[in-house]
């Protein structure tokens, strides 16, 4: 902003040097010492000028600022002082007339620093103080009333130009501080906006991905339907065939086996082929319960009796492992809200599990209790127990304990998992509580209200699993 006002002042000071000489060479004080100031006064102003060429109309670094600062104070002080020796050098020479017409001069010299340097108020001082200063003391000494009332006026007007200095430079510099802030905030709005849009433009691309995530995962969905409907067809049905065979062969239906060799194959084909239908029923429930399909019915069941019919299933398979089953019924657990064949699918697997660790000689409970929450089945063991590190092993997908190489009991690795995913399609939950060489005891526990989910809102944490 000074840099823009200069040149207009320059000019208007050639200009009132060039009057002064005018006028007040008629007077007394022309001579040698006025035509020096005069070539004094135009000399300086002609180094400002040279000041104004070289000052920079790019924004400059804080260091460079402050030197080009410096440097204008230093010509303001300079040509204020030039102009302040001119009163000193008419002084009780020049008429009155002239000596008004040179407060005049000095007024409008300081009007001009006003306009151009009143943005930088040190630099305003530099040079209306030794400028109009010494005019002022000129006239208080002058001796006669109106060169008095000329010093008065002189220091009034110098206090006001002071005022408005002070005023202006409040003023621009409020009013960049607020462009500054102005532009920051613009910075910050463009910075948002363009956050904002690459948000929208983030979103958008998760939007699709998430879009065709879904198609894929429908796709997959269907796919493994169709594949479940498959594999049900094409292995239940030779599976249930080559069972099915088995048993008539090694009844001998059809006459008697000579050889005894064939009886242990046939044996072992039953035996393998009753394992492998085992495997894929699990499996295929395990992935319907996944793919949201295995639909559950849930009813008011006897818990004895449907206790019981899953008993008799292992009557012979307990009597030859030499351990027995004991059934315990409290009568505030005499009916149960469940799917019957989930039920009994659940107790399967926990009775064929306990029946594989249960030493012979020893007793499998199962008992059926009352609790807070609704109903409680357990089914405990005596046998080598688990881990406590070892149960969140023992109930996901095919995960056995122990050695492959050592190991005695053969499996799935499918039984408690099963038995995890379909207590929790009931809204109950699974529990272990076990220790090594101590047994084993697995609680399941159904909800007292009608609590059970369906397969698909509980799909999602299945295959988290």
């Amino acid at each position: 902003m000074i840099r823009a006002a200069m040149p207009a002042a320059l000019v208007a000071q050639i200009g009132m040097v060039l009057a002064c000489l005018i006028v007040l060479w008629t007077g007394p004080a022309r001579g040698p010492a006025l035509a020096g100031w005069a070539a004094l006064a135009i000399l300086a102003t002609l180094a400002r000028g040279m000041l104004l060429w070289r000052w920079p109309s790019r924004p400059v670094a804080v260091a460079e600022a402050a030197r080009w600062r410096r440097l204008a104070i230093t010509a303001a002080f300079v040509s204020g002082s030039i102009w302040g020796v001119l009163p000193v050098l008419v002084q009780g020479q020049a008429a009155i007339e002239q000596q008004m017409f040179l407060g005049v001069v000095l007024a409008g010299m300081c009007a001009g620093a006003l306009a151009a340097l009143g943005y930088l108020r040190i630099a305003f001082y530099a040079f209306v103080l030794p400028a109009l200063l010494p005019y002022a003391a000129v006239m208080l000494l002058g001796g006669n009333p109106i060169s008095t009332a000329l010093g008065f006026l002189a220091l009034l007007f110098l206090a006001s130009m002071a005022f408005i200095a002070g005023t202006l430079e409040r003023v621009v510099i409020g009013a960049f501080r607020l462009q500054h802030a102005n532009a920051a905030l613009v910075r910050r709005l463009t910075t948002a906006r363009d956050d904002a849009n690459a948000a929208a433009e983030a979103k958008s691309r998760l939007i699709a991905s998430l879009e065709e995530s879904r198609r894929e995962a429908e796709t997959a969905n269907q796919a493994k339907s169709t594949f479940l409907a498959i594999m049900s067809h094409e292995l239940r049905t030779p599976l249930n065939a080559i069972i099915g065979f088995a048993d008539v062969i090694r009844s001998e239906a059809l006459g008697p086996m000579e050889n005894a060799r064939y009886r242990e194959y046939i044996d072992d084909i039953r035996d393998s082929g009753a394992h492998l239908l085992e495997l894929i029923n699990k499996i295929l429930d395990l992935s319907k319960i996944e793919a949201g399909k295995f639909e559950l019915a849930p009813e008011r069941l006897s818990t004895e009796p449907a206790i019981r019919a899953v008993l008799r299933l292992f009557r012979e398979q307990a009597t030859s492992a030499g351990v027995a089953l004991e059934l315990t019924v409290e009568a505030s657990a005499s009916s149960i809200r469940a799917d019957e064949r989930a039920l009994k699918q659940m107790l399967i697997n926990l009775i064929s599990n306990a029946l594989k660790f249960a030493p012979r000689g020893t007793a499998i409970q199962i008992a059926a209790r009352a609790i807070h929450e609704g109903t409680e089945i357990s089914v405990s063991d005596q046998g080598i127990g688990i881990a406590a590190e070892d149960i969140d092993k023992a109930v996901a997908p095919f995960s056995q304990l122990g050695d492959p190489m050592t190991r005695r009991h053969e499996g799935t690795g499918l039984g408690l998992s099963l038995v995890k995913a379909l207590i929790e399609l009931h809204g109950g939950s699974l529990a272990i509580e076990s220790r090594p060489g101590g047994g084993a005891t697995v609680r399941l526990r159904f909800p007292a209200r009608n609590s059970a989910r369906s397969a698909p809102e509980n799909a999602t944490a299945l295959a988290a699993r």
